[in-house]
């Protein structure tokens, strides 16, 4: 059995997800990194309406994730035409492994997963997941965790049970 948890991501974290994002198998999908690691240290500023995670395989930490409400980050990002008006229904997730020794063993699946769950269980109605057309990886996570890809905008989506499309 997979042990895979999450806890919250702490300052302490910062030098350990640098270090994975200047990886290059996760740059060339993270880049610019600096952007990145100037966000996860002004989470209690300009950034504070995002949540970000260290992925814990038992006590090893192995990844990093986040998630937030699309209506928080409307001035930072386009997602296609899309227009979220009203907090707190539509969500979206990042995630990645950096530990090399973990990944093509089902630990992306289990995360995405257990990141999955979490949203859904802060109230969220729709996740949203826009990775790269050419990140073969994270699109087949997705895929395994029964996210669809919506053709009209460009990126996966998947509804809490009982929501209708």
């Amino acid at each position: 059995m997979k042990r895979l948890s999450l806890r919250p991501f702490t300052d302490s974290d910062i030098p350990i997800f640098t270090e994975w994002l200047q990886k290059l198998y996760i740059k060339k999908w993270y880049d610019p990194i600096d952007e990145w690691v100037e966000e996860v240290k002004n989470i209690d500023g300009e950034f504070s309406w995002l949540h970000h995670f260290i992925v814990i395989y038992d006590d090893t930490p192995i990844g990093f994730c986040q998630y937030y409400d699309c209506y928080d980050s409307r001035e930072y990002e386009d997602w296609n035409g899309r227009i979220f008006d009203v907090p707190g229904e539509v969500y979206t997730i990042d995630y990645l492994i950096g530990d090399e020794n973990f990944i093509g063993k089902g630990y992306g699946k289990d995360l995405i997963r257990i990141l999955t769950e979490l949203v859904f269980g802060v109230g969220a109605k729709e996740i949203i997941v826009d990775p790269d057309k050419n990140n073969a990886q994270s699109n087949g996570v997705l895929r395994a965790n029964d996210y669809v890809y919506n053709r009209n905008y460009g990126f996966y989506e998947k509804f809490a049970k009982g929501i209708e499309k």
